[in-house]
C-alpha cells in the first residue's frame, strides 16, 4: 500500500515537514507495512523556502538587507544553478515587526529589492519571488528603489517609498535601473488573485491585518495607491488594473508586473510542478493533506485545493487533517475529500490545539482508515 502525506504547514504550530512526519507516527500504528511517502506542501507563501530547500538541491545564502521600517536585517535565499528562490517576508515580511511597529503606511519593501539586487549580482538569470505575509502596501516601489528606479513628486525631488507616499509619486525614473535587470526572467508566485485596487483589492482586504486599523488610514492607502496605478499605467504602458494577483503582498504583485516585466502564477501549481508532486501519484492508494485552518480561503487555490484536484482527476481517495475547518460541509461537497479531521475536536481548548498539535495529529493519522 502506498500512502502520500501532502500537507501545508499548520501556521504557529508546525511547519509542513513536521505535519508529515506526525501523520507517517500515525499511520504506523495501523499501517506498519505501507510505503509513506512524504512530499510537504507550501502555496508560494511563508515557509516555502523551506519546501523548496526539502525537494531541491539549493544553498542558503545570507547577506544583510533593509527590514520593512528600515533596519538592518540578516535576511535569506535559496540559490542553485543560475534560479534563485526568494521569499520576500524574509526581508519585508510581517513577522519581522512587534505589533506596535505595524503600519503599512510606513513600511517598505526595500530589502526584498535588496535580495534581488544581491541574487542577480550572483549571476542568477531566473528568479522566483515568492509573496505572502508582507508588512507592506506599497506596490513594490521600495523593491524597485533597490535596483534603481527612483520616485520623484510634481517637483522633481525624490520619494521615500512607503505606503503613505504614493499619493505623492508624479514620475519614475528609471534611467540608473541595475544592468542586467531586464535580462533576468521573474516570476512572482502567490496564492492570491486579488487586483491592486477596489473593495476586493490590496489596501482594502490585506492592510487591516498589518496595522491600518483606522478608516483614515485606509482611505489615505487606497488614494495612494489609485493614483499610484495611474502613474504606472501611464509610465509602463500596460493594464495594471485588472491584473490578477496584483495587489498580491500589498500590490508587490503589480509592481513586480511593472518593474521587472515579471508574470504571475499560482503558487500552489508553481509549487507543485516544481517540486515534482505528479510523480508521486502513480501506484498511490491513499493521500492526506491538510493545513492549520481550513475555510472557504481552502477553495480557492490553497495546497488542500490543489491535492484534491490533483487526488480527484486520478481517482485518488484522499483525507483531510486540519486544525480547524470552518465551512465544513461546502468543503466536503466542493473538494470531496473523504473525511475532515480536526484537531479542535479532540483538544481541550485552542491554546491546547496549537502547543500539542504534533500530538493530536498523530492521534487523529492513527483513526484514519484508508479503505473506507
Amino acid at each position: 500500500m502506498k500512502i502520500l502525506l501532502a500537507p501545508d504547514k499548520f501556521k504557529g504550530s508546525l511547519t509542513a515537514a513536521e505535519v508529515c512526519r506526525h501523520m507517517q507516527q500515525g499511520l504506523l500504528s495501523n499501517y506498519p507495512a505501507a510505503n509513506i511517502v512524504l512530499h510537504p506542501m507550501a502555496d508560494g507563501g511563508e515557509g516555502t523556502l523551506d519546501i523548496i530547500k526539502i525537494h531541491l538541491q539549493t544553498h542558503t545564502i545570507q547577506t544583510k538587507v533593509s527590514d520593512p521600517l528600515f533596519r538592518t536585517v540578516e535576511a535569506s535565499y535559496e540559490y542553485a544553478g543560475d534560479i534563485a528562490y526568494i521569499e520576500m517576508s524574509k526581508a519585508s515580511g510581517l513577522a519581522l515587526l512587534s505589533e506596535e511597529e505595524q503600519n503599512p503606511r510606513l513600511t517598505s519593501t526595500i530589502g526584498t529589492g535588496q535580495l534581488i539586487r544581491h541574487a542577480i549580482e550572483q549571476g542568477a538569470r531566473k528568479v522566483f519571488l515568492f509573496v505572502g505575509g508582507s508588512a507592506t502596501n506599497e506596490a513594490g516601489v521600495g523593491m524597485a528603489t533597490a535596483l534603481g528606479y527612483r520616485f520623484l513628486d510634481a517637483m522633481g525631488m525624490e520619494v521615500k517609498p512607503i505606503g503613505q507616499n504614493l499619493q505623492y509619486i508624479d514620475t519614475i525614473d528609471s534611467s540608473k535601473v541595475m544592468p542586467g535587470l531586464h535580462q533576468v526572467a521573474f516570476e512572482v508566485v502567490c496564492d492570491v488573485s486579488n487586483q491592486l485596487c477596489g473593495t476586493s483589492g490590496a489596501t482594502h482586504v490585506y492592510a487591516p491585518q498589518k496595522g491600518a486599523g483606522l478608516l483614515r488610514d485606509l482611505q489615505l492607502l487606497e488614494a495612494g495607491m489609485k493614483r499610484f496605478q495611474q502613474v504606472l499605467e501611464h509610465t509602463f504602458q500596460q493594464n495594471i488594473a485588472t491584473l490578477k494577483g496584483g495587489g498580491a503582498a500589498g500590490g508587490l504583485g503589480a509592481g513586480a508586473v511593472a518593474f521587472l516585466k515579471a508574470t504571475i502564477n499560482s503558487g500552489t501549481a508553481t509549487l507543485m510542478e516544481m517540486t515534482g508532486f505528479e510523480a508521486h501519484l502513480k501506484d498511490t492508494d491513499f493521500i492526506l493533506t491538510g493545513e492549520g485552518k481550513a475555510d472557504r480561503q481552502t477553495l480557492h487555490g490553497k495546497v488542500v485545493h490543489g491535492v484534491a484536484v490533483a487526488a480527484n482527476k486520478h481517482h485518488i481517495p484522499f483525507g483531510m487533517i486540519c486544525g480547524v475547518a470552518e465551512h465544513h460541509n461546502e468543503i466536503m461537497e466542493t473538494l470531496a475529500p473523504r473525511f475532515i479531521k480536526q484537531i479542535t475536536e479532540i483538544s481541550q481548548n485552542n491554546e491546547d490545539a496549537l502547543s500539542e498539535a504534533g500530538k493530536y495529529v498523530e492521534t487523529l493519522a492513527a483513526q484514519v482508515n484508508v479503505s473506507s
